[in-house]
Parts: structure tokens; sequence; C-alpha cells
């Protein structure tokens, strides 16, 4: 699909593949960070994609996953009628359609495990195997409900026999797996499964708590402006790209409405003349240069400490 859909892999598909895949390694270098370090993206150890695909889903869903791709419902026969057996068997090698979609899952997975190829933004580069994998899950969970059915078909688990009662089960279980995700909101990007330790376990193994900002939420800027003065500028710390700043106006009219100005931390620091009222600092330690002083901040300073040091909003001592 992917080669047939591109036209312009069809004029010279060798040339152009190699095009393609080698296209991000020759951009400008990007940091990523990963168990406590900062890497240069064509330095981060190949572990990376695998690490991060199985700290960020479920660790229900992922069961449901390596089901959906190793299990299936036996069948015996007695007496030459076939009979569905209520027993799972799982082996290594699954039907010819859970391989193709359990390939397509792992296909990004590898690729960016290679050396050479960059690799940065969290999971984003390889999203794409997400989707395939929630096929399996769905398999899984076919899989899981098929197996119940069997056993109260056999006697064996009466209480089973209701399909409303199998599906309560199964929809208690996939309810469980999204209690982590409810806890994180509104900055679910930032959630981790139980595998890390949740988000602050995740913090403590030196993952990225919050990549892309968006733990900047509506409540936390009207803190923010509460506390700034009208016309006041604030600094913003990290500045990934130069209109950063302009498109955080532009989609918080809490600022605007206080004709307040932003800066770049780094410029507000050099220049000296600016007056500051305030810092402003999302916690991507990748590009977060002054991220050992906002580790000092005051616990209390923080947005939705229940789910780790995301944003910190530092008011000027000196107004």
């Amino acid at each position: 699909v992917f080669f047939v859909g591109w036209p312009w892999l069809w004029l010279d598909p060798a040339k152009h593949f190699h095009e393609y895949f080698a296209r991000t390694t020759s951009r400008a270098v990007l940091n990523c960070y990963y168990l406590g370090q900062v890497w240069a993206d064509k330095d981060v150890p190949w572990h990376y994609p695998f690490v991060m695909f199985a700290v960020t889903v479920p660790v229900g869903l992922h069961l449901l996953g390596v089901m959906g791709a190793t299990a299936r419902l036996t069948r015996s026969v007695s007496e030459g009628v076939a009979v569905t057996a209520p027993c799972l068997r799982f082996g290594f090698v699954c039907e010819p359609r859970e391989q193709l979609v359990l390939a397509a899952a792992l296909f990004p997975l590898v690729l960016f495990a290679l050396p050479g190829v960059a690799v940065y933004d969290g999971e984003r580069l390889f999203l794409v195997s997400y989707p395939m994998w929630a096929v399996l899950i769905g398999r899984g969970a076919e899989v899981m409900l098929g197996h119940l059915r069997q056993r109260a078909e056999s006697g064996q688990w009466r209480m089973l026999s209701s399909g409303r009662f199998r599906g309560a089960i199964v929809a208690l279980c996939l309810l469980t797996q999204s209690l982590g995700v409810i806890a994180m909101h509104p900055c679910q990007l930032s959630y981790y499964n139980l595998l890390a330790g949740g988000s602050r376990g995740a913090d403590w193994l030196g993952f990225e708590r919050t990549y892309w900002g968006d733990s900047i939420t509506r409540s936390f800027l009207q803190r923010v402006a509460a506390s700034a003065s009208e016309g006041d500028t604030i600094a913003v710390s990290p500045v990934l790209h130069q209109f950063q700043l302009d498109e955080l106006l532009m989609q918080s009219p809490i600022l605007r409405a206080r004709g307040i100005h932003l800066v770049a931390g780094t410029e507000s620091r050099h220049a000296g003349k600016t007056k500051i009222a305030g810092e402003l600092f999302f916690c991507r330690k990748a590009d977060l240069a002054t991220n050992e002083a906002v580790l000092d901040f005051d616990p209390t300073s923080v947005h939705a400490p229940q789910v780790g040091w995301l944003t910190v909003w530092k008011p000027s001592q000196n107004p």
C-alpha cells in the first residue's frame, strides 16, 4: 500500500526509497532525552523505539495484543465431528493475516532501531505502529471473549453463559486500562504505563516528562496571567522554533487580553534589558538548558503535581 499509494516511488524505487529513509538523517541535529541522558538524534540507543513503545501503551492492552498475535482457539475431533475445545493455544507462528499486521507494527520500530537513523520527538516517528498494534489488541479481546464463551458452553464457568456478563468483563478490563490516561487529563501525551511506574517512575528512570508543551493548559495560563500585570513580559523556556512564541500567543486569548509579551528565556538572560515578570518552563529536558533550576523549584508551584512536574511558573523575585 505504501509503494502503490506513492507514485513518486514508482519512478526509481531503489533510489527514492533510499532518499526517503535517508532524509531524516540529513537534517539538523535534534536532541532526544532518554534514560537520563541527552542524545543527538543519530546516537540514540537502538532500543529506544522498542522501550518507548513498551511504556506508552497500558500494560493490559499489551497483554491483549500479545494474545491477539499468538493465541488461537483450538479444535478437537470427537467421533469425526469437529468440536471447539475450551482452551487456548499459544505459539510463535500465528495466522498469515496476523503475521501481516504484526509485521506492519514491528517494521517502523525496527527501522528506527537501525544504526545511524535519526530518532527524536518521543514516539512520533513510529506512531504508525500503534494502529496496527490496536488491531491485534482487538483480536486479543475477541480471543478472550471466545475463550470465556467456550468455558461457559463446556459447563466449567456457568456464570459466563450470559453474553452481557462476558461483555461487562471485557468493558471492565478496558476501563481499568484507561484509568492512567484519564488521571493524566489534560496532559495525556505525558502518559507512561506501570512498566515505567507511571509518570513519576518514568521521570525517575530518565524519560522525558512532557515533549510537546501540552501541559501549558488553559488553567495554567489563567494562573500565569493572574500573577502578572497588564503588559508584562514573560520569559518562556525552552523555545523550540522561531514561531513558537507567536503561536502560543495566538492560541491564548488569556495572555492577549492582558497584553502580555513573550520572549525566549535564553534571550532574556543574556540581554538583561527587558524587565521580566516571571519565567514559564515546560519540562522538555532534551532542550531545557535551565532544567537544573526547574528541579529546584517549590513543588507547590508546579501545574498538575499529581502527574509529575510538567510545567512551572516562577514569578520574578524583583518585580
